[in-house]
């Protein structure tokens, strides 16, 4: 699957995948999409099972702001991730990571920003309810991460 320049704005998913639900050797290419105010019961965006070992995902420059999910914007299980040139801001998540899930995976991030909004209040988090694990990704069993310049900005958990 290929998808150019194109944007995906508020949509809601009952229950997971938002946006693209990827599994059994499936692959994607993303480019130059933006991804905002998406809202879903486990996943905002982008759900990935089980995708080609023999074919990368790639998702480049793309922005992913303001999507809200109990658990993660991207989660990626079993897959190979190119992430390059990409933006993350404000997503939001109770559970897990406000950003990215990665188990079973090899991922590359490169020249990519996550950004939430600065606080200085320590009561204004605890009042909060955030349950996540990780501001911007968390990583289980198995992952090969690489991460290459890259900004993490007022992350918070």
């Amino acid at each position: 699957m290929r998808v150019t320049s194109s944007f995906f704005y508020n949509n809601l998913a009952y229950i997971s995948a938002g946006i693209l639900y990827v599994t059994t050797e499936s692959y994607f290419n993303l480019n130059g999409t933006i991804f905002s105010e998406n809202e879903a019961g486990e996943i905002s965006t982008i759900d990935v099972k089980k995708s080609s070992f023999a074919h990368n995902n790639t998702i480049n420059e793309c922005d992913f702001t303001y999507n809200k999910a109990v658990r993660n914007t991207i989660s990626l299980m079993y897959s190979n991730t190119i992430i390059t040139r990409c933006f993350f801001k404000e997503n939001e998540a109770i559970f897990r990571s406000k950003n990215i899930f990665m188990g079973f995976s090899n991922v590359l991030i490169t020249n990519t920003d996550f950004i939430l909004a600065e606080t200085n209040n320590i009561n204004t988090l605890i009042n909060y309810e955030d349950n996540s694990i990780g501001s911007f990704m968390f990583v289980i069993t198995d992952v090969n991460l690489t991460i290459i310049d890259t900004n993490f900005i007022n992350g918070y958990a």
